[in-house]
């Protein structure tokens, strides 16, 4: 009985960990996936920075770097503003006059094949979006 209980308790084990990270991992972009392995597999990177006698060398290195590629592009911006120009003479000929509504199924409709991808910006993941569609869906639309 003992011996069973213990065969259980490992099957249960196994499957909330096969579907803990099979969820982690297909919320993952490419980034998120390459730190999850790295993450699983214990590994540490350290930060490949410049030689430096101190920090404070360290510091004055950047500055001094990112002064220098700021100027850079603040240069060529300068030559490419001269070397543009602009013909004004075509105009656009459409306008957009009015939005048609979309209806509450369409947008549910577009939400629900959306992949579960989310990102920082992004107010709501979208799994969760997915998941309280019932709840949001007034809310989205108002938004729209």
């Amino acid at each position: 009985m003992y011996q069973q209980a213990c065969a259980e308790y490992a099957r249960s084990l196994e499957t909330a960990k096969v579907n803990y990270y099979t969820t982690k991992v297909q919320g993952c972009n490419k980034k998120q996936s390459f730190n999850f392995v790295d993450e699983m597999l214990n590994v540490k990177t350290t930060p490949i920075l410049p030689k430096h006698e101190s920090t404070e060398d360290l510091v004055e290195q950047f500055s001094a770097h990112f002064e220098s590629r700021i100027l850079i592009l603040r240069r060529e911006l300068s030559e490419l503003r001269s070397n543009v120009t602009v013909d004004r003479a075509e105009k656009c000929r459409s306008s957009l006059t009015h939005f048609e509504r979309v209806s509450m199924s369409t947008v549910q409709d577009i939400i629900m094949v959306s992949k579960p991808k989310s990102c920082q910006l992004d107010p709501i993941p979208t799994w969760l979006l997915k998941s309280c569609i019932d709840v949001l869906l007034c809310n989205v639309i108002y938004v729209l």
